[in-house]
C-alpha cells in the first residue's frame, strides 16, 4: 500500500468514523535511501574504449572517466572532513 493511501485511510477513519473535525495531520515520511553510482575500474574503461571505433567517442570516454573519479574523491573528502 502506498504512503498516500495510508494517510488518506487514516484521515478518513478519524473524520468519518470517529467524527473528529477536519484537521491537517502531520505524518513523518520515510527518507529514500541514496545509492552510490558504480565506478568502473581502469581495466573496464580500457576494455570499453577498445570496442569504440569512433575517435571522438573514445576521447569522450577517456576524458569523462578521470573527471568522474576525481569528483567522487572530492565528495568523499568533503563528507569525511569536520
Amino acid at each position: 500500500m502506498q504512503i498516500e493511501t495510508r494517510e488518506c485511510s487514516i484521515k478518513f477513519y478519524y473524520e468519518k468514523v470517529l467524527g473528529k473535525p477536519v484537521e491537517k495531520y502531520y505524518m513523518p515520511r520515510p527518507r529514500k535511501k541514496r545509492k552510490l553510482p558504480e565506478v568502473l575500474s581502469e581495466e573496464e574503461v580500457t576494455k570499453i574504449s577498445k570496442q569504440i571505433n569512433n575517435l571522438k567517442h573514445k576521447c569522450i570516454i577517456y576524458l569523462i572517466y578521470p573527471v568522474g573519479y576525481a569528483s567522487c574523491g572530492i565528495k568523499a573528502h568533503r563528507s569525511s572532513s569536520p
